[in-house]
């Protein structure tokens, strides 16, 4: 009677553990690079040419037109969560839902003293990572690091633009820490998942070649 008792209790530990363990994963999601590790060189405006052509026997007329452009960079994603006690067949997977960006002066010799109207930006994502317990595996994707409409509140609203693409105001203006954290559920068991990473910003006004605007 004890050995069937000791053999129950032992079994009863063993798929505890089996399942306490199955459904461990902190710090499974991580993120592997922003922007293959490289600073983000975020251009405060872009400009181009529109050429009309009125007259083919005269000079086209030359409008120049003006963009602030978002920074569209490539995120890498890793998921190790291994999933013991759960069939093969349902793999882990966390569900990216939103990614937070927020924006500090760099610590090294920033150029500018800044104070940010905004300095966190939310943004909606659908990114699907499959776990790989190796740890070979990663999910690439891509998101706005630096939007547009962040720029022009934060700087070009304050005058840190050049007006037009004969300035020679040509130069780094700001150098920015951005801290990027990526929220999500497992897909499995609906738990919550984030994993937190930081990548340089240096803002300024950088040269631009007019045939290449919204590239």
């Amino acid at each position: 009677m004890r050995r069937i008792a000791f053999g129950l209790f032992s079994l009863a530990a063993a798929g505890s553990l089996l399942l306490f363990v199955g459904c461990t994963h902190d710090n499974a999601l991580r993120i592997v690079s922003i922007n293959e590790d490289q600073p983000v060189m975020s251009d405060l405006v872009d400009f181009g040419e529109l050429r009309l052509v009125i007259d083919p026997e005269e000079p086209p007329e030359i409008i120049e037109l003006l963009q602030t452009p978002e920074d569209i960079v490539k995120i890498e994603l890793q998921y190790l969560e291994y999933g013991l006690g759960l069939p093969t067949w349902t793999p882990y997977t966390a569900q990216i839902t939103n990614i937070k960006v927020r924006f500090a002066e760099n610590p090294v010799a920033p150029p500018i003293p800044l104070e940010f109207t905004n300095p966190i930006i939310s943004l909606p994502a659908n990114i699907t990572v499959e776990s790989d317990v190796t740890g070979d595996k990663t999910t690439e994707a891509y998101f706005s690091l630096v939007p547009a409409r962040w720029k022009d509140i934060e700087f070009v609203a304050e005058g840190y633009a050049q007006d037009s693409r004969e300035d020679d105001e040509y130069g780094a203006i700001a150098s920015l820490k951005a801290t990027v954290t990526v929220e999500g559920i497992d897909a499995v068991h609906g738990e919550a998942v984030t994993a937190v990473s930081d990548v340089d910003v240096v803002i300024g006004n950088f040269y631009d070649d007019p045939d290449r605007l919204g590239q």
